[in-house]
């Protein structure tokens, strides 16, 4: 029979993987950092993807990875000529193998907000900065071995972001940069044991590379990978006015 101490040590690393994997499927794109938008206009957009990333439990050795879809929605104010402010909500799920258990998420739900600063602008060139962050907390239960555990989690992500675009012509727009996004999870199992613990991601820094067509002045679409930390592909489409 498994020691209360074995069991202990395995249900918390299971519990974590649970709640924690299921929080890093919200994670949004980043856009372009050097798009702005004119004083007093609104934007709105709605994104959709695919990700996979490596996260780090712990006090357990190497890496798991996870894979799900996400969606987000978005709106965007321009306060100046050079710098934007946004909110957004989004629903994501998970799926992944954690010491032989074979875990699908349910579809959750997450917000936050962000802005961009656009510090760079010569001919087809621009460049820009990219600070957001987002947050959840929540409730989630799993059968473990026959227990039924329940737990509370309190997640919060903070990206970082610089890059630059370029402007093939009126409609088409190609953008790239780095980016740094580090992850705090806290979790509380309530029952049938009580214990706490924390995650964090395997790799912070990763590149972003897209692009976007815009169909005219207010309306567009894109689609935008992040490598290296993650690998994720997303598409969006936005209207402003």
């Amino acid at each position: 029979m498994q020691s209360i101490k074995g069991f202990r040590v395995h249900l918390l690393t299971v519990i974590i993987g649970v709640l924690y994997f299921s929080i890093i499927g919200f994670a949004d794109t980043i856009g372009n950092p050097a798009r702005s938008l004119e004083a007093g206009k609104v934007q709105l957009g709605v994104e959709a993807g695919l990700w996979d990333r490596d996260m780090e439990l712990d006090g357990v050795d190497g890496d798991d990875s996870v894979e799900g879809k996400r969606m987000m929605l978005r709106a965007v104010y321009g306060i100046t000529e050079k710098v934007d402010i946004y909110g957004k909500v989004g629903m994501a799920d998970s799926k992944f193998d954690l010491f032989g258990y074979d875990v699908e998420t349910d579809m959750d739900i997450a917000f936050g907000g962000g802005a961009r600063l656009q510090f760079y602008d010569e001919g087809q060139i621009k460049a820009g900065v990219v600070a957001q962050f987002l947050s959840l907390t929540g409730d989630a239960s799993e059968n473990v071995e026959g227990y039924d555990v329940k737990g509370e989690v309190d997640a919060k992500e903070i990206d970082v972001a610089v890059g630059a675009s370029y402007e093939i012509d009126d409609t088409i727009n190609t953008y790239g940069g780095i980016y740094y996004s580090k992850i705090s999870t806290d979790l509380k199992i309530t029952s049938p044991v009580k214990m706490d613990g924390n995650a964090d991601e395997a790799d912070p820094i990763g590149i972003f590379i897209g692009g976007e067509y815009l169909i005219n002045e207010n309306i567009s679409v894109g689609a935008e990978a992040r490598l290296i930390a993650e690998q994720s592909f997303s598409i969006s489409g936005t209207f402003a006015f």
